[in-house]
């Protein structure tokens, strides 16, 4: 069950990548809704428990980035703050994606230092996501860039690099390499 609603996780993405928020607030409704009933009949302790609360908490976080594909940075805001405010310490997966939504809507705001703060944050202590990791150090790289440190260039680089290296099965390993390779 739970490899279904991965793959419902990343169709969910997939439509916010292509600006499409309508079908991905549906896929990240529906998501939550099948993971929230899989665990409802799970026994204490189930082996696939945490992967399911996981997915619950992934598709939670959705809203916030269909709002974000929507260009409201705003909303977006408000949205992950809260979501981060009512994130238990055992809630990981939400907190990091609440942190690097509230970064990527900083972002958008022109917020850059904030911004780069939260990639931080994410990128270094995120244990519960790999694409979430290696696209919060292509973020911090691209906040860092746009802030024109002059002394940045070679953490740019390097994280550019653990990227490439590090995250090389993500989805942000060929942007990173073509951002090295520009650079």
């Amino acid at each position: 069950m739970t490899t279904c609603l991965n793959a419902g996780l990343s169709a969910a993405r997939a439509h916010l990548a292509n600006g499409e928020t309508l079908p991905a607030r549906e896929t990240f409704s529906k998501l939550r809704q099948q993971a929230d009933s899989a665990l409802a009949l799970l026994e204490e302790d189930s082996k696939e428990k945490i992967e399911l609360q996981r997915l619950s908490l992934e598709a939670r976080a959705g809203e916030g980035f269909a709002l974000l594909a929507a260009k409201q940075a705003k909303q977006a805001i408000t949205f992950f703050e809260s979501q981060l405010n009512s994130a238990s310490k055992s809630q990981s997966a939400l907190r990091y994606a609440a942190l690097l939504g509230l970064g990527e809507a900083f972002l958008a705001e022109d917020r850059t230092r904030e911004a780069q703060l939260k990639f931080a944050q994410v990128s270094s202590l995120d244990h519960t996501d790999r694409d979430r990791v290696a696209r919060a150090l292509f973020l911090l790289a691209e906040s860092t860039q746009k802030l024109a440190d002059p002394s940045s260039m070679g953490a740019i680089k390097a994280w550019l690099n653990s990227i490439v290296s590090d995250y090389g099965d993500t989805l942000w390993a060929n942007p990173a390499r073509k951002r090295l390779e520009s650079m």
